[in-house]
């Protein structure tokens, strides 16, 4: 079985290929840069359609049986903001499912760096100095938590 990620980035690939082999036996995990059709850094309902964009672009790019998008950006909630990651899954039949990570509070020091436009990932780059990428949730949390953790403990429902 084939599954395609709508991304190069190393943490959405191994976090994929995590969970599709604990479901199925065996997989290989293609990769593919496809544009989410979505801002540089997503705000809003953009993570959701950067997901689902990434998604079908990689099915419509490769032969794979399921499309997987990973999208995360920031969502205003009542005047706090957030960093969701959004994930959705498309089978090569159509049939979809949704899901997110957790969601933490972005703090203040980061958003005033992104309004001055950097991205999430270069502000997460600046402040770990790059180096501990799968680890830049622990910049949020006083425990250790990495981004690709997040993401395998997503929830997907089918539609």
């Amino acid at each position: 079985m084939e599954v395609g990620v709508g991304s190069v980035n190393p943490v959405k690939i191994d976090a994929t290929s995590e969970v599709f082999q604990e479901v199925f036996e065996e997989v290989q995990v293609l990769k593919k840069e496809v544009d989410s059709g979505v801002s540089d850094q997503p705000f809003g309902m953009e993570v959701v359609e950067g997901s689902k964009n990434r998604a079908k672009k990689v099915l419509e790019e490769t032969d794979a049986d399921f499309g997987v998008g990973i999208e995360s950006g920031l969502v205003e909630i009542d005047g706090k903001w957030y960093n969701p990651g959004f994930i959705t899954i498309i089978k090569e039949n159509g049939k979809m499912g949704t899901g997110t990570s957790g969601w933490f509070e972005c703090p203040s020091s980061v958003l005033e760096e992104i309004k001055k436009g950097k991205e999430l990932s270069e502000v997460m780059n600046d402040m770990t100095g790059g180096k501990e990428k799968k680890k830049e949730l622990s910049v949020f949390s006083p425990r250790e938590k990495s981004v690709e953790r997040d993401y395998t403990s997503m929830g997907c429902s089918w539609r």
